[in-house]
C-alpha cells in the first residue's frame, strides 16, 4: 500500500484524511504550475496545525497576477472571475481591481487564487515559510489576512499567529 502524501513530504497534519490528500496533491500541482504562495486555512493545517479549529474547505494561494494564465491552464477545474468564466487566455487587464478567481471542480477541493491582497506578493513571498518545496505565508502575514477578514473568531486567530515562533525546519 503506498505511503500517504502527507507522510512523504514530512508534513504535520492535525487528521489525515482523504480530504487533506487531495489538498496537498492540489497544492503540489498548483506550485509545479507557477509561483504560488499557500495561505488561508490549508496554509494552517500545514504549518500551524495546532492553530487549526476545523478542517479546510478549500485551497487558498496569494500569486503574482502573471501566474494567474499558468495555474488556469494547469489545473482542471471551471475557472471563475466575479461568476464570469475565465480560462488560460484570460486578459490580465479583466482580472485587475477583482482581487481572486476561484477555480471548482465537482469532488475535488475549490482553489482560490488572491493576486490583490493586504498582504503584497513580493514582499510576502520574502517572508515564506518553506517545507518540503510547499511555500506557505509567514505566521505574521496570515494574522494580516485574518486580521483583514475579521469573520467571527479571526481576530483572535490573528493574535495567535502572531505569537507564534516558525516551526522547526521551516523557514530560509
Amino acid at each position: 500500500m503506498p505511503m500517504a502524501l502527507s507522510a512523504r513530504i514530512g508534513i504535520r497534519i492535525v487528521k489525515s484524511s482523504t480530504a487533506t490528500e487531495e489538498r496537498l496533491a492540489l497544492v503540489r500541482r498548483v506550485a509545479a504550475a507557477a509561483p504560488a504562495l499557500l495561505f488561508g486555512s490549508t496554509a494552517l493545517e500545514l504549518a500551524y496545525p495546532e492553530l487549526l479549529e476545523h478542517q479546510p474547505r478549500d485551497v487558498d494561494f496569494l500569486v503574482p497576477l502573471e501566474s494567474v494564465p499558468a495555474i488556469v491552464g494547469a489545473i482542471d477545474h471551471v475557472w471563475t472571475s466575479w461568476e464570469e468564466p475565465i480560462d488560460a487566455r484570460c486578459d490580465l487587464d479583466v482580472l485587475r481591481g477583482r482581487y481572486y478567481v476561484r477555480g471548482r471542480h465537482a469532488g475535488r477541493p475549490t482553489l482560490d487564487l488572491t493576486y490583490e491582497s493586504p498582504i503584497g506578493w513580493e514582499s510576502a513571498w520574502a517572508r515564506r515559510v518553506e517545507r518540503d518545496g510547499i511555500a506557505i505565508a509567514c505566521a505574521a502575514d496570515l494574522a494580516v489576512v485574518y486580521r483583514t477578514r475579521a469573520k467571527p473568531g479571526d481576530l483572535e486567530l490573528a493574535a495567535r499567529l502572531l505569537a507564534v515562533r516558525e516551526p522547526v525546519g521551516l523557514g530560509q
